[in-house]
């Protein structure tokens, strides 16, 4: 496995339409970050929006793998809900999100949010 900046990547997904990656890392230190990217070989320098292990067992009172592993595939079989901000064609941020509409909110002129799944599938968000 391949390590950068003292994480070690251990699962690398493209997306279907190969425009954004969810790339899951263990630190040398054990921590384990997950977290959405569009240059994967980056490392964690590369991450546009990420959660650790620690967090999702915490949120969910599973233990950590297993934790991780639902988060996981949520992305990937579609059941999750990714934001994307965009300025021109340069994405500046990718998270998982359960409430679109909210996160519209703070968005500035200059950007462009989009919501969609890992398969590329638009989310239709109501901003009213």
């Amino acid at each position: 496995m391949q390590v950068i900046d003292g994480y070690q990547l251990v699962e690398v997904h493209r997306s279907l339409d190969g425009e954004v990656y969810l790339v899951v890392m263990r630190a040398l230190s054990g921590d384990l970050t997950i977290g959405f990217t569009t240059e994967p070989d980056r490392g964690p320098k590369g991450l546009l929006g990420h959660t650790h292990g620690d967090i999702l067992a915490k949120t969910t009172g599973l233990s950590e793998d297993t934790a991780v592993r639902n988060y996981v595939d949520r992305i990937l079989h579609d059941a999750a809900i990714i934001g994307v901000v965009r300025v021109g064609d340069e994405i500046l941020n990718l998270w998982e999100t359960e409430d679109p509409a909210e996160s519209v909110r703070y968005k500035t002129d200059e950007e462009t949010f989009e919501f969609r799944r890992w398969s590329g599938a638009i989310v239709s968000v109501n901003e009213g």
